[in-house]
């Protein structure tokens, strides 16, 4: 068919669903450029400088989970190709929450003012609607479970509670974690391992404090190493979020009359994404992305928010 056009909104992105991703393994979305020591970094915004996973990455992983790369598959056409547009479109998929070594707990879920504001942004204009209020912290001092005034070590770094962080932010977190068993334990979590910084210890953590894994190749015969580099990742249970939205109608097929094949629409997407048990669809639940698949990198849990 041939494209439909974009609706036009001013109020919301029309037809937008909200996808949370939990990582499992670490995640390596790499740049193919050394910086410094580190020969393959992770991919970062231009401005801000925290982690991201480009569109492209995000469009190609769930296409070839959806069309497991058959050409033939219903769903090929609706994510476009040389000569034709698709009928979704994939956002970066962005940081909410990083995982910091601390002294309470094996970890503290670390966010900041600038993620929660940008959160709260994406909220409103893809229909959600945002329940909390974005709260100032000044540098050294975090938002956590504690006595405040207490002391808290985030790696080497020595923090100040300055209170605790509001319900209806960790209500709004929860929602991008599955609830089912084990995952509504994992959102439950929150509770006690949510903390908000400032965005500038945040970005420090993003930058300086990401685990680096070392990787080498051995020559076949004598087993000496031939090539060692040096790989940074973002940590297993990294939360973050991405946006899917449809180009035009939700219920326009794109075909593939080459081969002839009726193909799907934005809602079949979406349905092929939840699930249905009715249909006896089951629901995309697990995603890799970026690289080093073979060595068990990149394996998220993948979740469609509900309430849009």
């Amino acid at each position: 068919m041939n494209a439909p056009e974009m609706t036009q909104s001013t109020t919301k992105q029309p037809n937008a669903h909200l996808i949370g991703y939990l990582a499992e393994q670490p995640l390596h979305p790499g740049t193919g450029q050394a910086l410094g020591a580190i020969d393959q970094p992770v991919a970062r915004e231009g401005g801000s400088k925290i982690p991201v996973i480009p569109g492209s990455s995000h469009k190609g992983s769930i296409k070839h989970a959806v069309t497991g790369g058959n050409d033939k598959d219903p769903f090929w056409a609706l994510f476009g190709g040389t000569d034709n547009e698709g009928g979704v479109l994939f956002s970066d998929i962005r940081l909410i929450l990083l995982p910091i070594r601390s002294s309470v707990g094996s970890y503290k879920w670390a966010t900041c003012p600038y993620l929660l504001e940008r959160l709260a942004r994406d909220l409103k204009r893809t229909g959600y609607g945002c329940s909390f209020e974005v709260p100032a912290v000044p540098d050294d001092k975090v938002l956590t479970e504690g006595k405040t005034g207490g002391r808290i070590y985030l790696e080497e770094l020595t923090f100040t509670i300055g209170g605790a962080v509001d319900e209806t932010i960790r209500t709004e977190l929860a929602k991008f974690i599955p609830a089912d068993d084990p995952y509504g334990k994992v959102a439950a979590r929150l509770e006690k391992q949510l903390l908000i910084m400032s965005d500038d210890d945040f970005a420090w953590f993003a930058r300086y404090g990401l685990p680096i894994y070392a990787r080498n190749v051995l020559e076949k015969e004598t087993k000496k190493s031939r090539n060692l580099w040096y790989e940074e990742h973002l940590p297993a249970d990294t939360l973050m979020y991405g946006i899917v939205a449809a180009r035009g109608e939700t219920d326009g097929k794109y075909a593939d009359k080459e081969n002839k094949i009726e193909g799907k629409s934005y809602n079949d997407f979406i349905e092929r994404l939840k699930g249905d048990e009715q249909k006896k669809i089951d629901p995309l639940q697990y995603l890799q992305i970026g690289g080093d698949e073979t060595v068990g990198r990149g394996f998220c849990r993948l979740h469609v928010v509900k309430g849009a």
